[in-house]
């Protein structure tokens, strides 16, 4: 679902900048079209903005080897007992903490010390 979400941001991005340009190509032509031309530079730079951010995000996610939501090859179990090495420094109330916020002073010690042996 996230993915589908994702990539209609991507198309409503595109359309946006595409209705942007098409703006902007009338009024260079001279065509009448009552646009400030404040709103569709700054409408320009909103949509171009977004579709990269938002094609960075789909592209990290989706279509890079080893992003969140890639195509999984491992199995749950199999990922449970990769993650299970040194379970005790790296989960706290069975939770992971991959970013080391919730350690206690003397788990990060222990750390340190199994890393210096």
């Amino acid at each position: 679902m996230a993915k589908m979400i994702t990539s209609v941001q991507l198309i409503q991005m595109f359309v946006g900048t595409t209705v942007t340009v098409n703006v902007i190509y009338n009024k260079r032509v001279g065509n009448e079209c009552s646009v400030v031309p404040a709103n569709y530079k700054l409408g320009l730079a909103m949509y171009v903005s977004y579709f990269f951010l938002f094609a960075a995000l789909f592209y990290n996610l989706y279509l890079r080897p080893g992003g969140k939501h890639a195509a999984k090859t491992q199995t749950r179990s199999a990922m449970k007992a990769s993650e299970s090495k040194d379970n005790l420094d790296d989960t706290l109330c069975g939770v992971k903490d991959g970013a080391g916020f919730f350690h206690t002073q003397d788990e990060k010690k222990r750390k340190e010390e199994k890393k210096t042996k």
